[in-house]
């Protein structure tokens, strides 16, 4: 099994481009992006199955279309989503905690050129849930947000992608998990998807408090193949150390691992 913390300190690098005048055409954003994406690929030869790192106009396209979605995901992240699926099992890709869909999206596009399986996310969507859960995010930034304008956003943001091969649970973790164990996850706007309840890549980004995420972890690491990937988001977190604790202590209990 691996596990891989993320680390999101630094700005974006496409926003840079997009909303610092760093570029004055879309020929020089595109240039812009073609050459960070060479660093990218550079940074991904040092792993193994370096013969599977995508080309840099996909990267470059990956960067740019995940990143007109709004959200928190950082650049970080995406590197990352390549690491892992480079050499990820086929299997199911469960993420908890999608909002607007922009790690959604990155995580569709790489499974389906990878070949490795549905993309399930899981998310309340809900207001009144989030707040009772007392994530380490304040109540007031919580109330503050739209949370059906959200769940919007994010079926818009991925209705351009192929339905089957991404579905959705809105609920919490652990009431969605009953759903997941069906095999076939049904919802109108994506119609049937069907998922093997083997999972090879879970992404855990949902409530940030450490027992949240250990229950996270808990409920759905029964689920994880071989040489599955876990992903803990946010391991350097401003609002608190649940992501980073967590992943400390579960990586003493799960060996072998890959840990960077």
């Amino acid at each position: 099994m691996h596990i891989s913390f993320l680390k999101e300190k630094n700005p974006c690098f496409f926003e840079k481009v997009m909303h610092n005048n760093y570029c004055y055409s879309h020929e020089d954003c595109d240039q812009a992006l073609l050459k960070r994406s060479r660093f990218i690929r550079d940074y991904l030869k040092g792993f193994n199955k370096a013969s599977n790192i995508p080309n840099k106009f996909y990267i470059s396209n990956l960067i740019k279309s995940s990143m007109s979605i709004y959200g928190q995901m950082q650049e970080e992240k995406l590197m990352g989503f390549i690491r892992a699926c480079m050499d990820s099992p086929s299997g199911d890709l469960v993420e908890i905690g999608s909002a607007w869909g922009r790690s959604s999206f990155a995580l569709l596009n790489l499974s389906v050129y990878y070949d490795i399986g549905t993309l399930i996310c899981i998310d309340s969507w809900n207001e009144k849930i989030s707040v009772e859960q007392k994530s380490e995010l304040t109540s007031s930034q919580l109330m503050q947000m739209n949370w059906d304008n959200m769940f919007d956003s994010f079926i818009v943001n991925m209705s351009n992608t192929i339905s089957n091969n991404c579905n959705y649970i809105r609920e919490i973790s652990n009431k969605a998990i009953d759903k997941y164990e069906d095999s076939v996850i049904f919802t109108n706007e994506f119609g049937r998807s069907k998922v093997t309840n083997k999972i090879a890549i879970l992404h855990i980004d949902a409530n940030h408090n450490i027992e949240a995420v250990f229950n996270d972890i808990k409920i759905w690491s029964k689920y994880l193949v071989n040489n599955a990937w876990v992903i803990f988001d946010d391991y350097e977190w401003v609002y608190g150390d649940g992501p980073k604790n967590c992943c400390r202590s579960y990586r003493e209990i799960i060996k072998p691992i890959y840990w960077g």
